[in-house]
């Protein structure tokens, strides 16, 4: 019997309306936990978060208008904590957090460090916030030319310093004694996540699971004792590399329901409502 992962493939949940829950005043820090990691049978229910919105960017054609209005999707923090709200109520229990290489894109990792601080703000208020997983884009990042040799310690440091870039930016922002047991962490190790990376890295065989666990080990590991496990590493079907654990049909059919079974684990893809400009 296979364990189910639900992945819903939405670019932002626009409309959810919940109760939101009333803590008493404390002093700073008294009302943080520690979150839970998940067991290797758990079933866990995620959804891709993406940080690419704005007032006047990002996709702005689409039949769900956000509440506000676009004038409302200002990026800041009290922004997201709105928006990480709104996802709470879906009883979601991972995001995956989009993730573009910094030289490519400019402005995201602010978006992307407000998005963090205001997971850390709202865990001060005592909130159980949903775990983030990095969930990188190689083909927006370095295009499908494959232009990364990871066969190359040069190419394997660019794979993995995305990565980086990822966890420098939650971490300059949660400080915490509590802030690593946010990280999704499945069977003891740290989650990553990924898109395509056939089409953007070369010699894409060559990467290997201890490539990208000794390079965060060397980087984390003394502060953050998380990344001295071994890494679960989720990716799409086909997707290239040779050392995933999960696969899931990630943004890769306009099916509703589009389940896949790989490591005897049954990740399911739902798109419900799901609309696309393309």
């Amino acid at each position: 019997m296979t364990n189910k992962r639900l992945w819903f493939a939405l670019f932002c949940l626009e409309s959810c309306l919940g109760l939101q829950a009333v803590v008493a005043q404390a002093s700073p820090g008294a009302l943080l936990g520690e979150g839970r990691d998940f067991g290797l049978r758990d079933n866990i229910v995620s959804t891709s978060v993406f940080l690419w919105y704005s007032p006047d960017g990002g996709q702005l054609s689409g039949p769900w208008e956000p509440l506000g209005g676009r004038p409302s999707w200002t990026g800041e923090v009290p922004f997201w904590k709105e928006q990480i709200k709104q996802i709470m109520t879906a009883n979601i229990d991972v995001m995956n957090v989009h993730l573009i290489a910094e030289t490519t894109t400019g402005g995201y990792a602010y978006q992307r460090t407000n998005f963090f601080q205001a997971l850390g703000e709202l865990r001060h208020d005592g909130y159980d916030v949903p775990k983030v997983t990095p969930f990188l884009d190689p083909i927006i990042t370095w295009g499908t030319s494959q232009s990364v040799n990871v066969a190359t310690t040069a190419g394997k440091d660019i794979f993995v310093g995305v990565y980086e870039d990822f966890y420098d930016q939650y971490f300059s922002v949660n400080t915490d004694e509590f802030a690593d047991s946010y990280l999704t962490q499945i069977d003891n190790r740290i989650t990553l996540d990924t898109w395509h990376t056939h089409l953007s890295l070369s010699n894409a065989g060559s990467l290997t699971r201890d490539d990208v666990q000794s390079r965060l080990q060397d980087r984390y590991g003394a502060q953050h004792p998380i990344f001295n496990n071994d890494i679960y590493m989720t990716a799409t079907r086909n997707n290239g590399l040779s050392f995933e654990d999960e696969q899931v049909a990630q943004f890769q059919s306009q099916a509703y329901y589009d389940p896949t079974t790989f490591n005897g684990l049954q990740a399911v893809q739902l798109k419900p409502g799901y609309w696309d400009q393309n």
